[in-house]
């Protein structure tokens, strides 16, 4: 359902007490999509974790020809690892069905009740853009990187965003296919949650990734690590949080400024944003674009 996109409050967790648990016990899954902030976020969590024994950890891919072997080797990568970001789509997957062994799998993690999982999500435009952005790198330059702060290096993707915006075209068709793809992409996403079924288990959480960006990065980032040390007590996640973003002031987004490759903004990603947003009526895609133009459009300006 569409509330279930715009509606993301992690799920309660059960409590042991105010008391972290033992690192052995930490056993972390961060499972979205990729180009969604999942190496972001297991930074963040290691920073402010680490000496509790919380790891946000890389990105492995579990292998397995059935979900007995699919489930063998998650868990074979976290006990190695503790935390491991395993996004959805590499889920033991074939090409016909990625999604083949999710529910299964996903039983197994319910009657084993040690693993939790993270789930981001992210504005599917930005995810769309980013997909295109890389293709387009590899173009252009012969390479992609993902990231930096070199100022040549930032300037040559900046003006690469400018000249691949969304969509391909110009006509109105053009914009309806990218608004499908765009409720496409946020379905699928809803589809692997409810098949992966941790929903009322208190092992699921999912977060947004404009959050850790925005201004309630501080209070956002302590309910993750609220949900990680499942504490009664938000003493502990609040530390965590401070270490984590110890260059961050309370109240204010992320300083961006030389930070990143593209522009933050869905404006900027768009050929006509505002010919766009119009089609994009209850999506979260929808208010996480606002909420970034918000913060780092031009003027703060919102379009109503």
């Amino acid at each position: 359902s569409q509330s279930a996109l715009l509606e993301h409050a992690p799920a309660p967790a059960r409590s042991t007490g105010d008391l972290v648990r033992k690192a052995q016990d930490h056993l972390i899954i961060i499972t979205t999509p990729q180009r969604s902030g999942s190496h972001f976020l297991a930074e963040l969590i290691h920073r402010g974790g680490a000496s509790y024994g919380i790891y946000g950890g890389s990105e492995h891919i579990p292998a397995g020809q059935n979900a007995d072997a699919c489930y063998a080797s998650l868990m074979d990568l976290l006990r190695h690892y503790k935390g491991i970001i395993a996004h959805m789509g590499n889920w033991c997957g074939s090409r016909e069905n990625r999604f083949r062994f999710v529910s299964a799998v996903g039983e197994k993690l319910r009657q084993n009740g040690s693993v939790q999982v993270l789930h981001g999500w992210r504005s599917a435009l930005m995810i769309l853009s980013d997909e295109f952005l890389a293709q387009a790198s590899e173009k252009e330059f012969g390479f992609h990187a993902s990231s930096g702060n070199d100022t040549k290096l930032i300037a040559m993707y900046r003006n690469l965003t400018e000249h691949y915006r969304l969509p391909v075209g110009d006509a109105e068709a053009n914009y309806a296919e990218l608004a499908q793809r765009i409720r496409l992409t946020e379905h699928t996403e809803l589809e692997f949650l409810r098949l992966v079924g941790l929903a009322q288990t208190g092992q699921l959480m999912e977060y947004n990734y404009e959050s850790l960006l925005l201004p309630e990065r501080h209070s956002h980032l302590t309910a993750i690590f609220q949900f990680l040390t499942r504490s009664t007590s938000a003493a502990v996640p609040t530390a965590m949080a401070e270490t984590a973003l110890r260059d961050s002031k309370h109240g204010k987004s992320a300083d961006l400024e030389g930070q990143t490759l593209h522009p933050p903004t869905c404006s900027s990603r768009v050929r006509d944003w505002p010919r766009l947003r119009a089609m994009l009526k209850g999506t979260y895609t929808l208010g996480a674009c606002d909420r970034l133009e918000e913060a780092f459009g031009s003027g703060g300006r919102k379009f109503g």
